[in-house]
């Protein structure tokens, strides 16, 4: 990780966080989601992201003690969501994904159309106000397809987003407003399917963001609570038990895929600036 260059913040001008009105959205959490949160240094956050990302994709989650986050896009036509701070930081960082993918090879004969050749076996594409309206439906069209692994967008494009084939919400740059969170990770584990909530924490940011986290704990038990009374029968009713809340987990990624995934962030990023409309 020491070779990770100092001029890599790819989250610049962040924009103010607004909090999502109170008639869009019900506040508590999927009851089949889990989460976790992975604390790194600013510099190492895009190549932890990588890293995060292969485990995800290519990661086995039968192997025993894995993080929640192995394995769980390996399926075909499973999608991952990212979701950054603003438009710009999610421009930046869906060329650099795009890069390490492959999908912007300017030599024609490494870049093809074909999921099993690219690094992360689907699309990266951007849904933000940085991309037009038809590339932005396009995006919406493949990812309906499966043809899309990775989706990277801000938080007012990603509103009334609905794509059953979603296992993974990466918040690369965490909310700050306990609604946002509610609505970001509510884009996974829907209908009954798992799904799973990576935040990535630089160093200083856990204390803020367990205490936005715990203002929504009360309100996503109330939602498990209600659903097991469902299922109970009638004579337990008055036996009831305390409620745990879900613990949020500390993941991490192995240093033998950050190193894998670290000639192809190091060339992606030669690339970068050139790239970057």
């Amino acid at each position: 990780l020491n070779t990770l260059k100092n001029n890599v913040e790819l989250h610049n001008n962040d924009e103010p966080q607004t909090a999502i009105p109170e008639d869009e959205m019900k506040y508590a959490l999927p009851i089949q989601l889990t989460e976790s949160v992975m604390i790194c240094k600013t510099v190492q956050k895009p190549l932890n992201l990588l890293g995060l990302l292969k485990e995800a994709i290519d990661g086995d989650s039968r192997q025993p003690n894995q993080s929640q986050h192995v394995g769980c896009c390996s399926d075909n036509g499973d999608m991952c969501i990212i979701f950054a701070s603003s438009v710009d930081t999610t421009h930046r960082l869906s060329t650099l994904l795009q890069l390490v993918n492959g999908q912007l090879q300017s030599d024609t004969s490494l870049s093809s159309s074909s999921s099993s050749s690219y690094v992360f076996k689907g699309k990266v594409v951007e849904i933000s106000r940085q991309v037009t309206k038809a590339a932005r439906e396009q995006a919406m069209e493949e990812s309906i397809e499966g043809k899309v692994r990775i989706m990277v967008c801000t938080d007012s494009m990603a509103r009334g987003l609905d794509l059953p084939n979603i296992r993974l919400v990466v918040n690369y740059d965490p909310p700050t407003i306990a609604k946002n969170y509610v609505h970001r990770a509510g884009r996974t584990a829907r209908a009954n399917r798992s799904g799973h909530c990576v935040t990535i924490l630089k160093d200083g940011q856990a204390v803020g963001f367990h205490s936005m986290r715990a203002q929504i704990q009360f309100h996503s038990m109330e939602v498990v609570a209600m659903e097991k009374r469902k299922k109970r029968p009638r004579e337990e009713e008055d036996d009831e038990e305390e409620e745990i809340a879900p613990q949020v987990n500390t993941c991490y990624v192995q240093k033998r895929n950050l190193n894998i995934m670290q000639p192809l962030y190091d060339s992606a990023l030669s690339q970068l600036a050139l790239h970057l409309k």
